[in-house]
């Protein structure tokens, strides 16, 4: 009979036993994790605590496992052949790859949470932001946006907020009291060119000392997801960022189970994420409205989605872009946010990175995506102006002018003076 295998916090198996007075046998399974055939680990067979053989294989697989075992037994004056036969040896490392799986079964993330009673008789806990207004503590948050639009520059700045709880970020939002670790997973890029943009961010005015964890990615993140889990509870994150969704997905965008596979194992981390994705062709040829790049699945599952669209001339070193929300599932949806990205380049060499907040209404373009009510209301903040001059500045139909005038009449935001309209007092911005 094997003795007890050890279940260990970081998702490894361990069982030991004692050959004979001057030598011991371990054998140790990591990294457990079920692929389309099977059940899959790494197996290390050490004596006296050091390592002689290992292999990553297939648990059931008798041959692999004899493999393994004779790999280990053939080892040069590792003090096995002394202590025990093949035969011994294969016994003992059959009994671990068949109870492993069971441990594994049984453990804590396979079985799931318990139920439990929620009443009116209990207190409720409001529920929390990670980073007001974009990310709520332990929710998924996608945005979305077409290719050079800035945002996975965004996304580092929002690692770097998030990671120290820094108050005074150009971003202008509101981390939680204390820092979170955060975790970026990366599909698109590499270590270096991320350092290179932290570095550009650290030379421009106002950015401390930040870090955060990085990890190169290329399998997709379901199949991902137990290495990921460990370095997770491991390093005790709180947000992971994932850039971005179509290396990280690993299959069709467009298919549903895509959707699910990829937001049923980021559930498992217990941590807050923001997910980063691609527009749809239709969004970008501007003959559809804009939405995440393939099934409905990925905005369903998001609970909160954001998109950010870019204002750019060419050739400049200058990028205003502008956060809208789309989806919220616990709060109104939050005005749209603008920054200014400025660029500074000594030739090809991106030396600073600087983001300040702006004002989406006074961006030309970006303000299109406001509501006509909203841009007539910051029209007429600079003074009196008549239904066919609002038309003309907003480029709006007079009958959309006409029809927000008398909503916005009705909500005393704006009077009618004469032919033109103005501000309420009560609404003057100051």
């Amino acid at each position: 009979m094997i003795p007890p295998i050890s279940c260990n916090s970081d998702g490894s198996y361990r069982w030991e036993t004692e050959l004979s007075p001057e030598h011991t046998l371990q054998l140790v399974a990591e990294e457990v994790r079920r692929e389309r055939t099977g059940l899959y680990a790494t197996i290390k067979i050490g004596v006296d605590r050091v390592p002689v053989s290992h292999g990553e294989l297939k648990l059931v697989k008798v041959d692999e496992r004899a493999r393994l075992a004779k790999a280990a037994y053939t080892q040069f004056e590792n003090g096995l052949e002394s202590a025990c036969s093949i035969n011994d040896l294969n016994h003992f490392l059959d009994l671990f790859c068949m109870d492993v799986p069971v441990l594994w079964e049984q453990s804590p993330d396979r079985v799931g949470a318990p139920a439990v009673r929620i009443g009116t008789d209990q207190c409720p806990i409001k529920p929390e932001y990670l980073l007001r207004p974009l990310v709520h503590k332990g929710h998924p948050s996608l945005i979305y946006a077409d290719g050079g639009s800035g945002k996975s520059v965004f996304a580092e700045m929002v690692a770097i907020t998030v990671s120290l709880a820094w108050r005074n970020n150009p971003l202008k939002m509101i981390p939680s009291s204390l820092p979170v670790k955060t975790l970026y997973l990366d599909w698109e890029t590499d270590e270096e060119e991320l350092r290179w943009r932290l570095c550009a961010m650290k030379d421009a005015k106002g950015l401390p000392e930040a870090s955060f964890l990085y990890r190169s990615c290329r399998a997709p993140f379901h199949e991902d997801a137990d290495k990921i889990l460990r370095i997770v509870e491991r390093e005790n994150i709180g947000f992971i960022v994932v850039d971005s969704l179509g290396g990280a997905c690993g299959s069709d965008l467009n298919k549903n189970d895509a959707a699910n596979l990829y937001f049923s194992a980021m559930r498992t981390m217990g941590c807050a994420s923001l997910t980063l994705t691609h527009i749809t062709k239709e969004a970008r040829d501007g003959s559809r409205g804009s939405s995440p790049f393939g099934t409905a699945y990925w905005w369903n599952w998001a609970r909160s989605v954001w998109e950010i669209k870019k204002s750019q001339e060419v050739g400049e070193d200058e990028l205003t872009i502008g956060l809208f929300h789309k989806k919220s599932n616990n709060t109104r949806l939050h005005k749209p946010i603008g920054y200014k990205l400025h660029f500074v380049n000594e030739a090809d060499d991106l030396r600073e990175i600087y983001i300040q907040r702006v004002d989406v209404q006074d961006d030309p373009e970006l303000s299109k995506g406001l509501s006509a009510s909203s841009r007539i209301v910051h029209l007429l903040e600079g003074g009196c102006l008549g239904p066919e001059a609002i038309s003309e500045a907003l480029e709006i139909k007079k009958a959309t002018v006409y029809m927000e005038l008398g909503r916005l009449k009705r909500a005393g935001k704006v009077l009618k003076l004469g032919k033109e309209w103005g501000i309420a007092a009560g609404d003057l911005p100051f």
